[in-house]
């Protein structure tokens, strides 16, 4: 998703996929949540042959789902300001809801990433970079 072009993004999965790449790694947070549904163009037609897997626990904030649809062109102008580009890496944690890694977390992390891929099932669920403290009862 750090390419700006929708057409580019598209190409070099085509041509990771022409060169024998079959495992696609995505989560829910990447390209602010828009990473899944663009890969699940792509597998269309592909899917059996591929291993699919995405994570859980790091979610994009709901007031921020707006950016999606923005990110491209924000991406253009912060790419042209090192200020920019070192202030947006140090606000880019406030974009995202608290980590959360239970089980009603887990199921509905997986049904949104099946229905934004559109496929029914994932062949690996990983959670998303989880702390020992994350995983532990107080």
């Amino acid at each position: 998703m750090r390419s700006t072009s929708r057409h580019l993004r598209s190409a070099l999965l085509n041509e990771a996929y022409d060169n024998g790449i079959r495992h696609f790694d995505v989560a829910r947070m990447y390209g602010l949540g828009a990473a899944e549904a663009e890969l699940g163009k792509f597998i269309k037609g592909k899917r059996d042959g591929l291993v699919v897997a995405s994570k859980f626990g790091i979610e994009v904030a709901a007031q921020h789902w707006a950016l999606v649809a923005m990110q491209g062109v924000a991406r253009q102008v912060i790419a042209l300001s090192p200020t920019l580009r070192r202030l947006a890496r140090r606000k880019a944690g406030a974009l995202y809801q608290p980590r959360k890694y239970d089980v009603e977390t887990a199921k509905k992390s997986l049904h949104d990433s099946l229905k934004a891929l559109g496929t029914d099932y994932l062949d690996i669920f990983f959670l998303h970079e989880p702390s020992l403290a994350d995983l532990t009862d107080p």
